[in-house]
């Protein structure tokens, strides 16, 4: 650690060392005291941030190796406690002691082995948005079949979502939750972050509300409180979500709910309106400015069936839907947990009725009646929701001094509306809808993408792939190019199938074409060319492309290790985004371990939900608490 703390002190700001630079000048200068240091002594802007990147990437080297550490002597003793409760014969219990040293070796080789894509097998698309795309996909060494989530870094850069992507690394790492999903790695390379988490069959909210339009109240409750208790959990650890919405509600195998965020959409830009589109009074469908006559005003069915027909494409389009969304968020003015109360509101509200409640045709309108919620928040009649229904969606869509859910969880568990609920069996009971899942790669319950053009597109980041595939529907002469009749026979003799190309005999088919007429084509080189270029001299690069070569010059110093990697323009934002999680060394079958597993303790939890998959270990929410049978 002291060598490479002083590896990195050569390359510290000169500012922070000037005072050991005056009290020893080497050069014999004779530099005042004070003196400012010279152009050519001050590191660049691009040098002072590699040195941040690199001493980050020492920093979280070596908090991992102590991490670990403490996981495995954590896991250790939990095994232990378990084995002296249960009742395992000595013999099984030395085979489960063996057996955990065996995943725990597996575990340090796999964190030596550097993950990447081609270690999965791609499979069916399941999501895709303005940032990237999930697919199923499956782990070509073990077969075992997970989410891979996809993020192009250029986007997240250009988009200034760089916090926001590594924050939702940081949750899905941190939080060990029923409730929330299972990240089991994560990496990247030069152009992709990859997310690679547990594939949850049974689809999202957003599906299952648009199969079955309105939740009963019952349903709905059921799917409510799963909501609150993952919104629970990601605040006790400190996070604001602040983008909940049902496409980011999955569901397990048995209908079970887990919290993620698969939409990929950015939200929707508010910054281009202005104070007075969000003055009280301005509730019109249309803008003030347009002269269009206001919609008229929908019945319930009616707005469901617009809703229907336009959620799907907000869902994936890349500006978003700002449905979900509570007020002091699109203001912009500081917000806090609160926020996701809000949205649950909204959330409650759908499902129950159908539509968002302050859903529009344009997202802007959708914006303004959010800040002026106090105008547009009713009810329709023939909704028919009860009291206290009413009452806890009045509760959460309102302002946020006096939001439920701002003193915590509780103050929303106690509401009559979830009278009856055991909130410590939730994850224990029969869902409210059982998907239908036939196996493991089972992908009915999402959306179908169109993938052609992905594949087509999946060995290069350009091109008109599609365009190319079917060159017999696109391959066009324009008239205005004025091409003689030769040029377009060679043209199209070379732009067709494999089997007819000119050529596929060799390039004497080629050569004897009529548009090479009058070509001496042993006499090529001896002539004249076509172009002459300017050359000034030898050094001359005119002719050439320009390229910034600043960062190139400050990575020409280093060629070892991963450094030149680690250290390019864009991964710089990314150091510390590799993750893997003890659970991605699966179990196999052990003697003594279905009694162990009969056995529960009441000891608290280290960063894994379990040692065994299945077993679940008492901890502070009731959601950690419980057993979920959809993990897949």
């Amino acid at each position: 650690m002291d060598s490479a703390r002083s590896w990195l002190q050569k390359f510290q700001p000169r500012d922070k060392l000037r005072a050991t630079s005056r009290k020893k000048d080497p050069s014999g200068s004779g530099r005042e005291e004070g003196s400012v240091p010279s152009g050519d002594d001050v590191p660049s802007s691009v040098t002072k941030q590699r040195v941040a990147a690199a001493k980050q990437y020492i920093e979280n080297h070596y908090k991992e190796q102590m991490k670990n550490l403490q996981e495995r002597r954590e896991r250790r003793n939990i095994l232990e406690k378990k084995l002296a409760d249960a009742d395992v014969s000595e013999e099984d219990q030395n085979n489960l002691l063996k057996f955990l040293e065996k995943k725990e070796t597996e575990y340090m080789r796999l964190q030596r082995h550097k993950m990447g894509a081609d270690d999965f097998e791609l499979l069916t698309m399941i999501g895709k948005g303005a940032f990237g795309e999930v697919r199923v996909c499956r782990e070509k060494t073990t077969g075992h079949v997970y989410a891979m989530k996809k993020l192009k870094k250029s986007e997240m850069l250009r988009r200034g979502q760089v916090e926001h992507v590594k924050a939702e690394r940081n949750l899905l790492a941190e939080v060990d939750s029923n409730c929330i999903v299972k990240l089991y790695c994560s990496f990247q390379d030069e152009e992709f972050l990859y997310l690679i988490m547990e594939y949850l069959p049974g689809g999202d909210m957003m599906t299952l509300l648009m199969r079955k339009d309105i939740l009963t109240e019952a349903e709905a409750r059921f799917y409510v409180a799963e909501t609150v208790l993952a919104i629970e959990s990601i605040h006790k650890h400190n996070y604001i979500h602040r983008d909940i919405k049902p496409d980011n509600l999955l569901l397990d195998r048995y209908g079970h709910l887990r919290l993620s965020d698969f939409g990929l959409c950015k939200p929707l830009d508010c910054s281009t309106l202005e104070e007075k589109d969000f003055q009280i009074g301005n509730n019109n469908e249309s803008s003030q400015n347009d002269d269009r006559p206001a919609a008229p005003k929908r019945t319930q069915q009616e707005q469901l069936q617009h809703w229907q027909r336009n959620r799907r494409m907000l869902a994936y389009s890349t500006v978003g839907t700002p449905d979900y969304i509570a007020p002091e968020v699109l203001l912009k003015k500081g917000y806090a947990m609160e926020c996701d109360w809000w949205s649950l509101g909204a959330i409650m509200y759908e499902m129950l009725v159908g539509y968002p409640p302050f859903y529009s045709d344009d997202p802007m309108t959708t914006c303004r009646k959010i800040v002026n919620w106090r105008t547009h928040l009713k009810f329709p009649e023939e909704a028919k929701l009860s009291p206290e229904a009413k009452d806890l969606i009045s509760k959460l869509l309102c302002n946020v001094n006096q939001r439920l859910g701002a003193n915590g969880a509780s103050e929303i568990k106690v509401h009559p509306w979830f009278n009856g609920i055991q909130w410590d069996q939730l994850y224990q009971m029969e869902a409210a809808f059982i998907p239908e899942v036939k196996d493991e790669l089972d992908t009915q319950n999402f959306e179908k993408f169109d993938e052609s053009e992905n594949n087509a597109q999946s060995s290069s980041k350009s091109g008109p792939w599609r365009k190319i595939v079917n060159w017999r529907t696109h391959l066009k002469f324009p008239e205005e190019a004025k091409l003689s009749p030769e040029a377009k026979d060679l043209i199209s003799k070379l732009l067709c199938n494999v089997n007819q190309r000119l050529g596929a005999n060799g390039a004497s088919e080629i050569k004897v074409h009529p548009w090479f007429n009058g070509i001496q084509w042993d006499q090529l080189y001896q002539m004249e060319a076509a172009f002459i270029p300017e050359v000034k001299d030898e050094l001359d690069t005119q002719n050439f492309e320009k390229f910034d070569e600043s960062e190139n010059n400050a990575q020409s110093s280093s060629k070892s290790g991963p450094w030149r990697k680690m250290l390019s323009s864009k991964d710089i934002n990314f150091v510390g985004y590799t993750y893997k999680n003890f659970e991605i060394v699966n179990d196999y079958q052990v003697p003594g371990m279905a009694e162990l597993k009969k056995k529960k303790s009441q000891t608290k939890r280290p960063s894994i939900k379990s040692l065994f998959e299945g077993d679940s270990e008492t901890t502070g929410t009731a959601c950690d608490d419980q057993t979920v049978k959809g993990s897949s």
